[in-house]
């Protein structure tokens, strides 16, 4: 029996398996953006609940500030919505491309269609003007469970590098805010402060707590710690099982589905961060 695929050339299933690849990190970008968007509206509509309790705004403006929370609010959940929706769709495009890229799994054309009109025009636009380097795996191997093991080792290192990088700007910034809490309160007590002004202070912080706990800077510190630790430890599976003399398919695709299960549930990562990080985080790999 002749496969479906059978017309597809390996040089065709490698183009498709980079152009999926390359449309689900702009979705991944585009995704970012809307994730990050929605905790600056959380911040914004927090800051002005704290406006409302301090300057006690007249009745109709009260009114006004209000809705504008809810609002504010309704957007958030939009935006976190709308961020997930595109984060599973990146998510699903980034898998099926990795193994395409290193399997030759091919894509039918109905599936790989679908996949172009979910990206939208923006997205397809955006991949016309720019295509991925061409050297974008470092691994030279021919498509096998050894390339799967090297792409997905690659992968690996470089997620686990940006979660510690931002893993340190999380917790900076939840050491820096819990120590300026304890700072203001333990100022508040000192009797050089008029009570009324330690009645503000007071006030004030027990506004901006809901602010923190919404953006959940140690709960997403406490994660990024767990991602990070079993990330590497996939990563010493794989080295182990790089120095194996035949590859079992089973066992690196045992360890690509555990990867997957940690990515699936991390960070968002901006293209930014990303820029930002990336010199550094591409000497570390060559020396490796």
């Amino acid at each position: 029996m002749i496969s479906a695929y059978s017309f597809m050339t390996t040089t065709t299933i490698q183009k498709q398996g980079e152009e999926l690849n390359q449309l689900s990190r702009l979705l991944f970008n585009k995704a970012a953006g809307k994730w990050y968007s929605g905790i600056t509206v959380e911040i914004f509509a927090g800051i002005l609940g704290i406006a409302i309790g301090i300057f006690n705004p007249t009745r109709d403006l009260r009114l006004i500030l209000t809705i504008s929370g809810f609002v504010l609010l309704a957007v958030r959940y939009g935006l976190r919505l709308w961020f997930e929706n595109i984060y599973d769709r990146a998510e699903t495009m980034r898998r099926q491309s990795v193994l395409t890229e290193t399997l030759n799994w091919p894509i039918s054309p109905s599936q790989f269609g679908e996949w172009r009109l979910k990206a939208g025009k923006k997205i397809l636009d955006a991949f016309q003007l720019k295509s991925r380097d061409s050297d974008y795996y470092a691994t030279q191997e021919q498509a096998g469970s050894k390339r799967l093991l090297g792409v997905t080792l690659e992968s690996a290192f470089w997620t686990r590098s940006l979660y510690t990088k931002i893993s340190y700007w999380v917790w900076g910034l939840f050491l820096l805010f819990s120590f300026a809490t304890v700072l203001i309160i333990s100022s508040a007590s000192l009797e050089i402060i008029p009570q009324g002004i330690q009645s503000a202070i007071v006030y004030v912080i027990y506004l901006f707590l809901p602010i923190l706990l919404s953006v959940d800077l140690l709960g997403w510190g406490l994660r990024l710690n767990k991602l990070i630790a079993s990330i590497k430890e996939i990563e010493c599976d794989l080295e182990r099982l790089l120095q194996e003399t035949d590859i079992n398919e089973a066992k690196v695709m045992r360890l690509v589905s555990e990867y997957n299960c940690q990515v699936v549930q991390g960070f968002p990562i901006h293209n930014r961060l990303f820029t930002m990080w990336h010199d550094e985080i591409q000497r570390l790999w060559d020396r490796r």
